[in-house]
């Protein structure tokens, strides 16, 4: 029997491998532009993506360490993450197959329990949302740092405009620096190398509108929702009710994270038009809030993604009182690392 276990290295490897994927399919296929701005912009991203700050996707890796073995094979897992081939891991679902049939022919022969082993079909599914939680992960983090870097475009194009005018106004350039320069969050530095690579070669009204595609972009999900939709309809007895509770938390955070946009371009707009600076929240006030709004929203996703694996092993024909019990524990696991990972963020993008 196979003994190897998922290992945050190759899950480390794994999950940066897909976000290079990503920001290479975007360039391959020319998803925004082929201009030369872009392709500018694609290359420099490559950085982007080795900031970790968020570690949503280490949380997705502790939920399946959480369910490795007890509800999950790990030859499945390590087939997902291409550490084990379909060859070989359909190599150990038939070995493991025939050890069960053997062991089941002893149990009957002495009135014992027999053993019950998921179908191939329980188990195709179950690799799909564990995809489905990577492709969100990937998805997620690469979009939050690409917010992050434009939040720093927003705060060093606002510097700019303002230390030109107040050169000249020494009064409201001291006003200024008091309501600024000694409030940046010091996790925008993490971002300054990279946006200066961006700025020397992108014109500042370009770069805005490749933002903001990009993000689009990333944030569209219409992969994860059909291939929800294909599996949902081979189970639907067991997952209707979970797909509606699941599109209706998927809608509601959608329209926040419309507010929370309206908002931080309303801020961004007044304070951009006061030129005295009082009364206007400091700017990287006005940010930081925006990317803690956001973050939240993504764990509250991560949070309902999760139900739906839930909901799925549920239906596993292994599944028992115990077992449940600890899915149900889990969830509350989850739910902890998640809002302790949101308080951890949340004191990184503080104002100090």
């Amino acid at each position: 029997m196979e003994n190897n276990l998922l290992n945050i290295d190759d899950w480390d490897n794994y999950i940066y491998k897909k976000k290079q994927d990503l920001i290479n399919e975007i360039k391959k296929n020319n998803i925004l532009d082929n201009s030369n701005s872009t392709l500018i912009f694609n290359d420099i991203l490559k950085d982007v993506i080795k900031i970790n700050i968020f570690n949503i996707s280490y949380i997705a890796f502790m939920l399946l360490k959480f369910l490795e073995t007890t509800f999950i094979p790990s030859y499945l897992i390590l087939n997902v993450i291409n550490v084990y081939s379909n060859g070989k891991m359909y190599d150990i679902i038939v070995k493991k197959k025939i050890e069960i049939s053997k062991l089941n022919e002893y149990n009957k022969k002495n009135n014992k329990e027999l053993i019950k082993i998921d179908s191939y079909k329980y188990l195709n599914s179950l690799k799909i949302i564990i995809n489905i939680i990577i492709d969100f992960v990937v998805k997620t983090e690469v979009y939050l740092n690409i917010n992050c870097l434009l939040m720093v475009h927003f705060i060093d194009k606002i510097n700019n405009k303002h230390n030109k005018y107040n050169n000249n106004n020494n009064n409201d350039y001291n006003d200024y620096n008091l309501n600024n320069s000694i409030n940046k969050p010091k996790l925008f530095n993490l971002f300054t190398r990279t946006h200066k690579q961006i700025t020397t070669h992108i014109k500042s009204s370009t770069l805005i509108l490749i933002f903001l595609k990009f993000i689009k972009k990333i944030d569209n999900d219409k992969f994860t929702n059909d291939i929800l939709i294909n599996y949902i309809n081979d189970n639907k007895y067991y997952m209707n009710n979970s797909y509606k509770t699941y599109m209706n938390n998927k809608k509601d955070n959608n329209k926040k994270t419309n507010e929370y946009l309206d908002i931080f371009m309303i801020e961004i707009t007044k304070y951009l038009e006061d030129t005295i600076y009082i009364n206007t929240p400091n700017v990287y006030s006005i940010c930081s809030n925006y990317i803690i709004n956001n973050i939240e929203l993504m764990f509250n996703n991560f949070e309902n993604i999760y139900s739906i694996l839930e909901t799925y092993l549920l239906t596993s024909v292994t599944i028992n009182k115990e077992k449940e019990n600890k899915l149900f524990n889990l969830k509350t696991v989850i739910k902890n690392l998640c809002n302790l990972e949101f308080d951890n963020v949340k004191k990184l993008f503080k104002i100090i």
